[in-house]
């Protein structure tokens, strides 16, 4: 379907077609990365928001923002003046929805840098857009890396001078601002750790919520002024966590059978990625709401713990920031009432809170520091010790600097007989 509707020429037709592709993606979650052979275009089309909309439904629904790109680079080179613009406004509308975690901008870059000569104003002016959006969001190595691209020193020149606009106004995504080295020095890749799992291939479902422009602003987006302590909108710490505890709806558990049935339903929304972005953060609440609700006195609580660790690995990788914020809200609430009986649960998850760290999105990375903190205050465990460690030699300078404020608290609050062994 989506084939015929880049070749339509009618704009009634290609906005009907668009529509119609639109909606069974949002309502079924079927897997649509096989009808992904090009850019959105045509000889004419029903405009770069219908278009826009369209390719981050199917990123939303069906496959992840790297897979779908990896089928749109053409469209850089397309004939279509108009199609190479929009494929640049819609790389700006996935970056502000997704963040750069989520694509490997390297692939992206060269092409983007490629129309800088266009022919025609609209398309030139949209490539510079393009690559101010990722300075914003990846920070100085965007700047390194176009030194190698062979770009006249002109046009470098006009490109820096809108760097330092963007750098002055406050509007830079913080931890590209502050990390200026925290992953691969010779890519522009966003804040990604090694083994994030954005990079991976082709994927069965969705890794999202709602959509770029009709989603609520993230604050891989935020423009606002800065928060506390001069962190941007969204930033959280082991304070707000504390408060956001007992966020959550009342519930009643009558037995053991029924709280067995109701930590099974969470799992299974957890775990399948097809529900929607909002029922997720919905399960991840359920969970506090049966802590509240005395979840901890029943027997099987701790086996049905450690079945939940998959699907609390899944969420707190989410790319939605809401989801990744109540996954590591309920991590930390779990360590602080369980304390050391934590630690199974406290090791599994740590990694994957540590790959959180040098996000561009501040969210998530405050989200991911927040949890641990409060884990490395209530769950005195061996076990995670090298596992910060092993991290102080991080290629990220945001993990290093973290690990090294890691071990700063293990030092300061663990006893010394655990820290011994």
């Amino acid at each position: 379907m989506f084939v015929i509707w880049i070749g339509f020429v009618g704009n009634g037709h290609s906005l009907c077609l668009t529509e119609q592709t639109a909606g069974p993606l949002q309502r079924s979650g079927v897997n649509s990365s096989a009808q992904l052979d090009g850019p959105p275009g045509g000889r004419q089309r029903p405009g770069p928001d219908q278009d826009q909309t369209l390719l981050l439904k199917i990123m939303d629904q069906a496959a992840n923002p790297q897979y779908v790109w990896d089928r749109m680079l053409g469209g850089f080179k397309h004939k279509n003046n108009r199609t190479r613009e929009g494929v640049c406004l819609c790389l700006i509308g996935t970056l502000n929805a997704y963040g750069a975690q989520a694509l490997t901008l390297s692939k992206i870059v060269p092409h983007i840098c490629s129309l800088l000569g266009d022919p025609t104003s609209q398309v030139r002016d949209a490539a510079m857009s393009c690559l101010v959006e990722i300075y914003r969001h990846v920070g100085e190595r965007v700047r390194t890396d176009l030194t190698k691209k062979g770009l006249p020193q002109s046009r470098l020149n006009v490109i820096f001078s809108r760097f330092d606009e963007v750098q002055r106004s406050g509007n830079m995504i913080p931890s590209s601002s502050s990390d200026k080295n925290f992953d691969d020095e010779d890519s522009v890749d966003g804040g990604r750790s090694s083994s994030s799992s954005s990079s991976r291939g082709p994927p069965s479902g969705r890794r999202g919520g709602a959509m770029g422009s009709m989603r609520r602003p993230s604050s891989a987006s935020s423009k606002g002024p800065a928060g506390k302590e001069g962190a941007s909108a969204g930033a959280v710490d082991e304070d707000d966590f504390m408060k956001a505890f007992e966020d959550a709806p009342a519930l009643q558990i009558y037995s053991s059978r029924d709280l067995e049935d109701s930590i099974n339903k969470i799992k299974e929304v957890l775990s399948d990625d097809k529900h929607d972005w909002e029922q997720r953060v919905t399960a991840l609440k359920k969970v506090r709401s049966l802590l509240m609700a005395g979840a901890l006195d029943h027997e099987g609580f701790s086996q049905q713990l450690r079945q939940m660790e998959p699907a609390f690995k899944l969420s707190a990788k989410d790319l939605r920031s809401q989801v990744v914020r109540e996954a590591c809200i309920t991590l930390g609430h779990l360590s602080f009432l369980l304390g050391n009986k934590f630690d199974h649960t406290a090791e599994t998850i740590m990694p994957t809170l540590l790959n959180l760290v040098p996000n561009s999105a501040k969210v998530m990375a405050t989200s991911g520091v927040a949890c641990i903190r409060l884990i490395l205050r209530h769950t005195h465990y061996p076990r995670l010790i090298p596992i910060i460690t092993s991290n102080c030699t991080s290629k990220s300078v945001a993990v290093r600097r973290r690990c090294y404020e890691f071990l700063d608290l293990m030092l300061t609050e663990w006893p010394g007989n655990t820290l011994e062994k």
